[in-house]
């Protein structure tokens, strides 16, 4: 249920951005007209500070759908399990070996999670344990 009403909140965000990208473009003009009309003597420096505050609300309210775009791909993605994918996450096998992978692409913050790829790092050596008895190598006895 959870993963429906991310989906539904990602397209209703999509297009609340894409209005919002158009409602930045027509002020960035608007001010634009402003400036040129302050210029010339045809508008007042009111009317052109009062343009330049509409076009940074539109451009906050841009950022804000932005913003609740990622958290909503960030949910979507802990609902479906793929935050951490095999082609993104970083790979850490048990003691003693080292990190053998770490990236995290940039693409992991502005996609949306393939679902028909299994989620999760391949991690092949889940189960390990190192093959000795004491992390010295001797029984405490000995030292």
């Amino acid at each position: 249920m959870n993963i429906k009403t991310a989906i539904d909140t990602i397209r209703e965000l999509v297009t609340e951005i894409a209005q919002n990208s158009e409602a930045v473009r027509y002020y960035t003009q608007d001010l634009s007209d402003f400036r040129e009309k302050f210029r010339l003597g045809a508008a007042t420096l009111i009317d052109t500070i009062q343009s330049e505050e509409r076009l940074n609300n539109a451009e906050n309210t841009l950022i804000d759908a932005r913003s609740q775009l990622a958290q909503t791909i960030g949910q979507l993605r802990y609902e479906s399990g793929t935050i951490l994918t095999s082609d993104v996450a970083y790979r850490v096998p048990s003691f003693p070996k080292p990190t053998q992978k770490v990236s995290i692409s940039r693409d992991t913050f502005t996609t949306l999670p393939d679902l028909s790829k299994e989620p999760g790092p391949a991690i092949q050596d889940r189960y390990y344990e190192p093959n000795i008895k004491y992390i010295s190598g001797h029984p405490p006895w000995h030292h």
